[in-house]
This record gives C-alpha cells, sequence and structure tokens, in this order.
C-alpha cells in the first residue's frame, strides 16, 4: 500500500497552500492547491492497481471464467489517470460536538456548476459519529 509521502506533506503544511476560503463562519476551509507531487503518488498508485488487476484478469481467463464486469471497473479505474496534473482540492471542516449524539451523520457536499449542464457534478463524503469524538466514514 501506498505510503503517499508527497501527500501527506501537503495536508501537513509543508508547501504552502494558496486560494485559502472559509465557510460556515470559519468552521471550514477550503484550498486550492498545486500537489503535482501528490497527484504522482496517487496516479502511481492507480497505475499499480491497474497492473494488478489486468495479471487477475489473465488468470480468470485462463481459467475461463467471465471478466467483463471486471474489465468495466478497470475502465472506470483508467478514467481518472489524467484527472488532474497536479491541481487539488483539499477541505476541513469542524463540526461542533457539543450538539452531535451518537448515530448522527454529517457531512460536505461540494457542487461544481459548469457552462454546460452535463458538466456539472456534485461531490460529497458523509461521516456517522460514533460519539466521544469518533467518526466512521
Amino acid at each position: 500500500m501506498t505510503e503517499y509521502i508527497n501527500c501527506l506533506s501537503v495536508l501537513a503544511g509543508e508547501n504552502s497552500y494558496g486560494n485559502i476560503t472559509d465557510f460556515a463562519q470559519g468552521a471550514g476551509q477550503l484550498w486550492l492547491i498545486d500537489a503535482e507531487d501528490c497527484w504522482a503518488d496517487v496516479s502511481g498508485d492507480i497505475e499499480n492497481q491497474i497492473a494488478y488487476a489486468e495479471i487477475g484478469i489473465a488468470a480468470l481467463e485462463a481459467l475461463h471464467y467471465p471478466t467483463e464486469a471486471i474489465k468495466e471497473q478497470i475502465a472506470g479505474i483508467e478514467a481518472v489517470r489524467n484527472y488532474s496534473s497536479g491541481l487539488m482540492l483539499v477541505t476541513s471542516y469542524q463540526w461542533d460536538e457539543a450538539e452531535l449524539v451518537a448515530g448522527d451523520q454529517m457531512g460536505v457536499c461540494f457542487y461544481q456548476k459548469s457552462g454546460k449542464s452535463s458538466e456539472n457534478s456534485t461531490s460529497c463524503w458523509a461521516y456517522d459519529y460514533a460519539g466521544n469524538g469518533a467518526y466512521s466514514s
């Protein structure tokens, strides 16, 4: 498993961030950063995963097992190869723990509105609050 050393240094603040935006009365922050080294870590891991999957497909095909569904999944993974040249969006958000009870779910969504409705997209992350400051995704 990749350690993402370059990504960790970006998130630890060792690289200078640009374009910092606060939201939700300062509870959240959004950074738009140029992190080519971090993306290189990520894309290298993607290539490794694709290579391992292709080895698995070859083995399954040798045993005459169907592999179309797996090939479709790999095509989805391959589609992110050129997703970024290093421009990345990093976000943080602090929920008020006094307002949470075990079992609550909270999340953040980002909506990209472009000039064409076919290019609009939304990305969301949600977490379950387990109590005592513990979260799970």
